[in-house]
């Protein structure tokens, strides 16, 4: 009855109509219902066309206004972090002191982690053990007493050294 109503609506019209001419013209009673059959017809069969219209084509929004949807904010966060991560190595490669901050903190945070997950070991409170499990050159930039750099401007951290680095922690986490 709810899809119906519209129809019902539709036909007021042309019912008052027929109504009408009956009253004016009680002779003409087979012309006026002819038409009014003919009309009350195409319009519900228009009304028909457009329900079956919309039901089987979604609506489409334009390409224009989904682009202003902004993405949530979950999915960019990997993204945020990834690009985070990018600048610090690319920092850490041009000064001594933003690999020492920032780089190295990051890079610590995951050596913690895995050592702790993987080989029971604290960081920090076990320093020999970490050393051993990290190798000689992680441990060299990741110990926790390493000073800070002298010259905060000097040359950061190399390719390779940081390829050796990263090759360490993947170790661990492999293993």
């Amino acid at each position: 009855m709810r899809r119906a109503a519209p129809a019902l609506r539709l036909l007021a019209a042309p019912t008052a109509g027929l109504a009408a001419a009956l009253a004016i013209a009680p002779g003409q009673a087979p012309v006026a219902l002819h038409v009014y059959l003919a009309v009350s017809s195409a319009l519900v069969l228009g009304w028909l066309v457009v329900l079956l219209a919309r039901t089987l084509r979604a609506p489409q929004e334009a390409p224009f206004a989904s682009a202003l949807v902004r993405s949530s904010p979950a999915a960019s966060a990997p993204v945020q972090q990834l690009e985070r991560v990018e600048r610090e190595v690319t920092l850490a490669r041009q000064n001594a002191w933003d690999c020492h901050r920032r780089l190295r903190a990051t890079l610590r945070a995951v050596a913690g982690g895995l050592l702790a997950e993987r080989r029971m070991v604290d960081l920090d409170r076990d320093a020999e053990r970490a050393a051993a499990e990290l190798g000689p050159e992680a441990w060299g930039l990741l110990r926790p007493d390493r000073p800070p750099p002298a010259d905060r401007h000097a040359a950061g951290i190399g390719r390779d050294e940081l390829d050796r680095v990263l090759a360490s922690l993947e170790r661990l986490a492999w293993s």
